[in-house]
């Protein structure tokens, strides 16, 4: 088990952070708003970006978190070490359905009105099938996120795991970013 992730993060307090900037709302999480068995699923909850139950069910958390005053509402989760940025379309008409605008690498992306799911993707272990480090940018001014891909020195980095004892497995998976056994077939992260 991982008890040391537990100690990090004591009560469930601890486990969904919320932050008013002006009228805007962001929601930081590990795992998942949804505590689906207990107290502690926050934190392991994966929440893949073409499971769209869950994900139609994480933005509508959102949207009932509510703001004082309308404004964005921005979930950022992580967890699944896979980039994703969608939004929740169709609340005008009763058709729930999510949106995926696209991750553009390196250049700001609006952010939309509508309630927002954004994961960075990773800095280490990728599971989306690219070695690169994954991570995002947030603009609250500007209201844009900029997702960006590096380069490192990875064959460098599994030597120093090798040295610092890590197993093979943990090693290898910096270089071959395992995608998770149920990743659609035609999927593009």
């Amino acid at each position: 088990m991982l008890q040391w992730l537990f100690d990090a993060f004591p009560t469930p307090d601890d486990w969904v952070v919320r932050k008013h900037i002006g009228c805007d709302l962001y929601v930081l999480v590990h795992g998942a708003l949804w505590n689906q068995a207990g107290p502690r699923e926050h934190l392991m909850l994966y929440v893949k970006p073409w499971l769209r139950t869950l994900v139609i069910h994480e933005l509508r958390l959102l949207l009932g978190e509510g703001t004082e005053q309308p404004g964005r509402a921005c979930l950022l989760s992580g967890h699944t070490h896979i980039p994703n940025f969608c939004y929740l379309g169709g609340l005008s008409n009763g058709e729930t359905e999510i949106i995926y605008p696209g991750i553009t690498w390196g250049k700001p992306q609006p952010l939309p009105a509508a309630p927002t799911l954004i994961n960075p993707g990773s800095v280490g272990q990728p599971r989306d099938r690219d070695w690169r480090t994954s991570y995002a940018v947030l603009d609250t001014e500007a209201a844009t996120v900029t997702f960006h891909r590096l380069e490192y020195p990875v064959e460098q980095t599994q030597r120093d795991m090798r040295r610092l004892g890590f197993d093979q497995f943990q090693r290898e998976r910096l270089k071959r970013a395992y995608a998770p056994d149920d990743w659609p077939v035609g999927w593009k992260a």
